[in-house]
């Protein structure tokens, strides 16, 4: 993820997603803190999403994997964080691609923490560190909460062999259905990805139909598109098991102008416009407000039926202040709300990049 003050690598984020139904339990998971393992009872459960026949879908995962460990940080240097009852090379890179890619990440969950909800991707851990892929001095802190959480990947969403058969297979990307990532900071899509069903079989991207791409992150503020190719196929209902994602998250918004950013509703319950805490007033941690949609930030969401963008949304800031969009410029769009998946494309017009809080919605 390209988080506040981190380098994760590349970054993709996200457009929308339409819900059939979300499921919630409760269970017990065992978690690494300290030098002992404890219980909590964090929510688990599904939801479910709906990928659409013939046209695009933008989803959001929704859900993260279940959290690998949490605990206490008790040392930090450069990139080096020092949580207790670590093996050795448990949170080590993945090959995915052709490359080594980030199998875990951190999570600072700090209560009321001025980072909270920041992460980083983990390059390697010994006995005694994780080594995460920037520095965190000043950020994460000796004291802080964590957790740890397995990625999002293509196998774990879409299934190692395509098991959910949310999308077709066949032997190239020219025949089968393709998943795209979005790069903010090439300003392009990432793909495509496809499953090949014949021949070396497995899921296949960029590198090559040979390459295995399953292992590639699919990050928790990361909106996946998906063409779907098939003249006469049907919607695919399909559900994403998980964890709920709590507390606050932070991702970056690099500065423009005219920059595409894709970010997911990453909680399994639905939004609203205004409880998005995307607009503040200060240009270092929200969207950039004005008098018209011509000159203000705009957000934008995917109607899969129409296979439209809707919007502009934009926050008003002069004259009749607030949220507004289609309806017009002095009807308050703060209320609107967005389903659990919802992907909203930002485009950021002025230069300077922000760090946006999403705060938790429970």
């Amino acid at each position: 993820m390209q988080r506040a003050n981190t380098a994760r690598g590349l970054r993709f984020l996200p457009k929308v997603a339409t819900i059939i139904t979300v499921g919630l339990i409760s269970a017990s998971i065992a978690y690494q803190a300290s030098a002992q393992v404890n219980v909590y009872t964090d929510p688990v459960g599904f939801i479910t999403l709906t990928s659409t026949a013939n046209g695009y879908s933008y989803l959001a995962a929704g859900m993260t994997q279940i959290p690998a460990a949490r605990g206490l940080v008790v040392s930090v240097a450069s990139n080096q964080v020092g949580i207790a009852g670590l093996t050795a090379s448990q949170y080590d890179t993945v090959l995915a691609g052709g490359v080594q890619v980030p199998a875990f990440y951190i999570e600072d969950t700090t209560s009321n923490g001025a980072v909270q909800g920041v992460s980083y991707d983990i390059n390697t851990n010994d006995a005694s560190f994780v080594y995460l892929s920037a520095p965190v001095n000043g950020i994460i802190n000796v004291g802080d909460n964590f957790k740890i959480f397995p990625h999002q990947t293509l196998n774990t969403v879409f299934g190692n062999a395509n098991q959910y058969a949310i999308v077709f297979g066949s032997n190239t990307s020219a025949e089968a259905d393709n998943i795209y990532v979005w790069n903010p900071a090439s300003q392009q899509n990432v793909g495509p990805f496809f499953y090949r069903s014949q021949g070396s079989i497995g899921w296949r991207g960029p590198a090559g139909s040979t390459i295995d791409a399953g292992n590639t992150p699919l990050y928790i503020d990361q909106g996946i598109e998906i063409q779907r190719k098939q003249v006469s196929g049907t919607n695919v209902n399909f559900q994403v098991v998980g964890a709920v994602k709590l507390g606050p998250t932070i991702t970056s918004v690099p500065g423009g102008p005219g920059v595409y950013v894709y970010v997911a509703n990453m909680d399994a319950t639905s939004v609203t416009l205004g409880g998005l805490n995307l607009y503040t007033g200060n240009p270092n941690t929200g969207v950039f407000g004005s008098n018209t949609s011509a000159e203000a930030d705009n957000v934008f969401v995917w109607n899969p039926a129409s296979q439209q963008n809707v919007g502009p949304y934009y926050y008003r800031s002069q004259g009749s202040i607030g949220w507004r969009g289609p309806a017009g410029s002095t009807i308050d769009a703060s209320t609107n709300v967005f389903p659990i998946g919802t992907v909203f494309e930002i485009l950021h017009k002025t230069a300077t990049p922000f760090n946006w809080t999403i705060p938790a919605q429970y």
